[in-house]
């Protein structure tokens, strides 16, 4: 188990032994090791918006209007930021469910 983070060290052992793992590493800088991988990680900005319709009666415009404006406001987001991003990738996606069901697919 690589144990690292702020308190990720302080639980490991205990979590290796649940797992029945024989050995930790713990980094000499724990904390550094996770800010590194928050500046290595890929800028990303998510935004979410329900539109709580049955699909058959959805209005294909508006939903056409909240990705767009989803699009926009992530782009003058990311237009303010400290960043020079060489791509910019635009992933739409939706959680749905069928009617009556209490978890989402």
């Amino acid at each position: 188990l690589f144990a690292f983070g702020g308190a990720g060290p302080l639980h490991a052992t205990a979590l290796a032994r649940e797992l029945g793992l024989p050995r930790v590493l713990v980094p000499a800088r724990p904390g550094i090791t996770n800010a590194l991988g928050c500046v290595v990680a890929d800028l990303r900005h998510d935004f979410v918006n329900t539109i709580n319709q049955p699909v058959a009666v959805l209005d294909e415009t508006q939903l056409h209007t909240v990705l767009e404006r989803h699009r926009n406001e992530g782009e003058e987001l990311i237009g303010k930021e400290a960043v020079k991003p060489e791509t910019i990738r635009v992933t739409h996606s939706a959680d749905m469910q069928f009617v009556g069901q209490t978890h989402i697919i």
